[in-house]
């Protein structure tokens, strides 16, 4: 999928053909709104900027899956604006600066609520921008402390919907960061996840369509090894108190 950077993210190469990819967006959004793709084939950004805000004020048109489309690539869901947001996209002109400015806006308010429905522990992960246009692209709808393990395990360990943004990320960078996820996973499982022995000797049997961790080899062991160790430890200390009363 190509995205519209706005030179925020991925490399030279993507920011170069910005302004191109955001007029053949823009082109195809007034086309599915008017199903006219012809009358707007060589026209301008002003152009259709100027056309569309005409059209967006007009209630006849249904707008939400062109502008649902149109929004996912900048990496932004039009389903979860409130109403003020909506209102306000409808009072703008649609042209390159303006998106520039609104997707900015849109991402950082989404961040900000994000950071406070999610735990202190995975506020890094929040930071890096393709998990919340991962978020925002494939699901549609708030982060919130009952759905960001689902997400962070997807987006990070699993690394589903991988083929989204390969193209973008510095997976440099992007391992760093899975490492860490990885390595606290399971401790975040534990705190704020649900019942281990249900998921475990349950869903993931009889259950075949409830998506638990023990569903995927990759977090099975890392879940595994964790109370593993723990028992082992658990065992030791238990041992080292009896020593210490003989």
């Amino acid at each position: 999928m190509e995205y519209i950077t706005f030179g925020r993210y991925g490399r030279e190469e993507h920011w170069a053909k910005d302004k191109e990819l955001f007029l053949t967006k823009l082109k195809g959004l007034i086309s599915k709104l008017t199903k006219n793709e012809e009358l707007y084939e060589k026209a301008d950004e002003i152009e259709i900027a100027k056309r569309l805000k005409h059209i967006l004020k007009k209630p006849k048109y249904d707008e939400n899956e062109p502008l649902t489309v149109f929004m996912m690539h900048m990496g932004l869901s039009y389903n979860i604006l409130t109403k003020k947001e909506k209102e306000e996209i409808k009072e703008m002109e649609f042209t390159y600066k303006n998106w520039e400015e609104k997707s900015k806006q849109l991402l950082n308010d989404y961040y900000k609520r994000s950071l406070k429905s999610c735990p202190e522990e995975v506020h890094f992960c929040l930071k890096y921008i393709y998990f919340l246009m991962y978020v925002l692209r494939n699901y549609q709808h708030e982060l919130t402390k009952e759905n960001f393990l689902l997400h962070i395990r997807n987006f990070f360990i699993l690394q589903k919907h991988k083929y989204l943004y390969e193209d973008y990320i510095d997976y440099k960078e992007f391992n760093k960061i899975r490492d860490k996820v990885i390595k606290i996973y399971p401790k975040l499982k534990e705190t704020y996840g649900g019942n281990r022995f249900l998921e475990k000797y349950f869903w993931s049997f009889f259950d075949i369509d409830h998506d638990t961790d023990y569903n995927y080899e990759i977090t099975e062991n890392i879940l595994d090894n964790y109370y593993n160790n723990k028992k082992k430890n658990n065992i030791n200390d238990e041992e080292k108190i009896k020593l210490k009363e003989d």
